[in-house]
């Protein structure tokens, strides 16, 4: 035995590129080697891979101690023997994750030996590693460490199992016969099991007990008693296999190994352990079953409420819709029908983007009936392509709970929708995950830097913004030569002319609003006046008369052409023709429009009320009109739109609140403030203009815009009102964002009093009111001072 004794040893971290030949040649001081066996070579998963070498003689501790010091191709070895299995433990080991393809074993060992020994570093796959020290305390320096590895700081969490060293074990050998075996295994020959007949065969024996777990391996020991060991992978199943009397026909008696004499007699009755009767082991796994599939159910349920607007642009091609979220790109009507064909039959498809380049978008698919509408949302968090499925009806839309939901921001195109799900699911059961699209630097060549040259040149643009305030208001193009001018401390000169000139005018102009974002308003100088587009926007329209040649630009709004609005709306979706085709549309249709009249109406009447007010009222008939018309304000769905930024025209409140209804008529009565403009709307039904309010206090532009019926007055009730009064400069926004966290907010008002400016806020509730009331400080530093207002008690 013993000079055919082999010494086996596991070889990890090796390259993917490495030969047997090589390897070889590199351990031939080592001993010979017998056999030798690569694994995970074309695994894709792991960046490395691993080998199994097999020794004639073993190797003394001191010499495998050298060779883990040593590296194979830029690769630091990990050799152990076979025989010894080591662990990363909690006690001694950390995972690091969130890292990249180019950052490798040793730029962790040399990262980590900083603060203690490290005994193995393994890379499993590209975004996260385990580490292993020699001392519990650098596993605690470790934690404390923020120093960055090649432009990103590594995210350590804590090891909470004991997890193998060993990437793969080794597959069991074939044993070329029985006695082999036996002697591998340590057990008992009995030469009478090689001419063994029974009834009963392995293959019996393997079949029943495969019904309670996975059968490692199964061997007969001899053929008087017909004993046959049986190796399951876990303690449960193997316990349920103790239960069967009958194989096969045949009577057994099965029970728990214990020794490693396996010629021990079978005939002694069963062994009765303490454990749970089998009818409450049974009651006990539905209902662990029941609970399970409640679970699942209750994942794909979405918290939704009805979208008011939402539309259908044609019911005869897009019935029984259902919007899909997170799906892959390129994704069609084809590769949709394979994924749902169990669940129903998808008969068109259409997909809504907020631009053309927009890489998120939504897809709305059509089905024959509304059932296999609603088994198709069933399928929430199910996965196709890698992207986990968000599937709801279309004419609803998902209810954020602001309690129960988290803004994940500065996201990379690097981080995937599942590395965001993975991380807070360390937290608790993500529910739902709606990826939306934001303001960042789209460049094929921005994203083939490294994450290191990445952060330089962003940095290296923001210093320029924080050290030289005449960069913020220079142009575009100045900005550009003032950078590669080599006149200021930009170093990454050679990195920034990489861009085309389109690609950094868009970089400098994304960086420059994030900028301003994060400081204090009226901090940083104007940004310079770009020229003007020499493309007309929404609000042109380009007229070619007979007598000139040239296009002539006419500034146009809803009253003079209320059509143009609805055409712009509905060309979004033009691109995107149903499958069969419906009837044209003409966008451009020369009949009148009812809506057109009314407006010319409402601008004559608008005439007239402004001429008659410009005389003096003479007698009871004035007055008379004057107490109609303010009946008539009351009794009618007009809207009072205020504080609204200067830049916004007719059409631009039209699109805003035309979701919520029929808008007849809009009109802009004189504003009292000279920086801000007033609309006044009015809809087709009262119940459309109180949904108008969902826009009230809504921040637009850096204002904060009201909406309201007309004359009807906000009413303060007692103990939901105070006034908040601070120093410095005076801002209503700020105010409004800090005091929001609060509770929600139903009005707010600025009162001029001699001593300053004096802040109304209007709570919801009273216990939003009470907690407002210790906020002392403004999320822009100033202090504030909050107190219960004082409601007038009436005459």
């Amino acid at each position: 035995m013993d000079e055919k004794e082999e010494h086996d040893y596991y070889f990890g971290n090796l390259p993917k590129a490495a030969s047997e030949d090589e390897l070889r040649r590199f351990l031939e001081e080592y001993g010979d080697i017998t056999r030798f066996e690569f694994r995970l070579a074309k695994c894709t998963y792991c960046p490395t891979k691993i080998a199994y070498i097999v020794f004639s003689k073993a190797i003394d501790r001191d010499v495998l101690e050298e060779l883990n010091k040593k590296t194979f191709q830029e690769k630091r070895l990990f050799v152990c023997s076979t025989k010894m299995e080591k662990f990363f433990t909690p006690l001694l080991s950390i995972v690091v994750r969130y890292l990249n393809e180019h950052i490798s074993e040793e730029d962790l060992y040399k990262h980590f030996s900083t603060i203690g020994a490290v005994e193995c570093v393994q890379k499993p796959a590209h975004n996260y590693a385990y580490v292993s020290f020699m001392d519990n305390s650098s596993v605690r320096s470790a934690f404390e460490m923020k120093k960055s590895l090649k432009g990103i700081e590594p995210y350590i969490v804590a090891v909470r199992r004991k997890i193998s060293m060993f990437l793969e074990h080794r597959k069991p050998m074939p044993y070329a016969s029985l006695k082999e075996k036996c002697d591998k295994l340590e057990l008992i020959y009995n030469p009478a099991a090689e001419n063994e007949n029974t009834n009963l065969t392995n293959d019996e024996i393997y079949e029943k007990c495969s019904e309670y777990g996975l059968v490692e391996y199964i061997q007969r020991t001899d053929a008087v008693n017909y004993n046959t060991i049986v190796r399951l992978d876990s303690e449960k199943a193997a316990r349920k296999v103790t239960y069967i009397k009958t194989i096969a026909g045949e009577d057994v008696v099965i029970r728990f190994y214990t020794s490693k004499m396996y010629m021990a007699p079978t005939f002694a009755s069963r062994v009765v352990e303490k454990s749970v009767p089998p009818k409450r082991s049974r009651k006990e796994s539905m209902l662990l079953h029941i609970s399970d599939i409640e679970e699942r159910r209750l994942l794909t349920m979405l918290p939704t409420i009805d979208n008011a607007g939402y539309i259908n642009p044609n019911p005869q091609f897009y019935r029984n819709e259902v919007q899909v979220w997170n799906h892959a790109p390129r994704q069609g009507l084809v590769e949709f029908r394979d994924f749902l064909k169990k669940y129903g039959t998808v008969i068109n498809l259409r997909e809504l983007k907020e631009h053309s380049t927009s890489p998120i978008g939504v897809t709305y698919l059509s089905f024959e009936t509304k059932l296999e509408a609603r088994r198709v949302c069933k399928l929430n968090h199910s996965f196709m392509c890698s992207r986990r499925l968000l599937i709801l009806m279309a004419d609803q839309c998902i209810r954020h709970d602001p309690k129960l939901c988290v803004k994940v921001s500065n996201l990379t195109e690097e981080i995937t929708d599942e590395d965001v799900h993975d991380r807070f699911s360390m937290i608790g059961d993500v529910r739902l995950m709606q990826a939306v699209e934001a303001e960042m630097i789209k460049s094929k060549n921005f994203t083939t830097l490294s994450m290191g040259d990445q952060f330089n040149l962003v940095r290296g643009i923001i210093n320029q913004c924080m050290s030289y305030s005449v960069f913020l208001s220079m142009t575009g193009d100045e900005k550009i030569r003032h950078l590669i001018s080599g006149s200021s401390d930009f170093r990454q000169i050679g990195t920034f002319t990489l861009f085309t000139y389109p690609e950094q005018l868009k970089m400098l102009s994304t960086i420059e609003n994030y900028y301003r974002s994060t400081c204090p308003p009226g901090s940083l100088p104007a940004p310079a006046s770009d020229e003007p587009s020499r493309t007309p926007d929404i609000n042109n329209m380009v007229v070619l008369t007979q007598d000139s040649k040239d296009a002539i630009t006419h500034r146009t709004n809803a009253e003079s052409n209320p059509t143009a609005l609805a055409n712009s709306m509905d060309l979004d979706d033009d691109d995107i023709p149903p499958a069969p085709s419906p009837p044209p549309i003409s966008f451009r249709s020369r009949s009148n429009s009812p809506i057109a009249g009314n407006v010319a109406k409402g601008k004559t009447a608008s005439r007239k009320r402004s001429s008659k007010n410009s005389t003096p009222a003479q007698g009871p008939k004035a007055k008379l009109a004057k107490k109609t018309n303010e009946e008539t304000w009351v009794d009618k769905p007009y809207v009072y739109v205020s504080n609204l930024p200067k830049s916004f025209s007719q059409q631009f409140v039209h699109s805003m609140f035309s979701k919520y209804g029929t808008i007849q008529h809009i009109s802009e009565p004189q504003s009292g403030d000279p920086h801000s403009t007033t609309y006044v709307l009015k809809f087709e039904t009262m119940h459309q203009a109180r949904m108008a309010q969902d826009l009230n206090l809504m921040m637009v532009q850096g204002k904060l815009i009201r909406v309201e019926i007309c004359k009807r007055p906000h009413k303060s009730r007692p103990g939901r009102t105070i006034t908040v009064v601070c120093t410095g400069i005076y801002s209503e926004v700020a105010i409004f964002e800090t005091f929001k966290s609060c509770g929600k907010i139903s009005f707010i008002r600025t009162i001029e009093k001699p001593e300053g400016e004096v802040c109304q806020i209007d709570f919801e509730d009273k216990e939003s009111a009470t907690a407002a009331l210790k906020i002392t400080y403004l999320h822009n530093g100033n202090r504030c001072k909050a107190t219960p207002h004082e409601l007038s008690s009436p005459h």
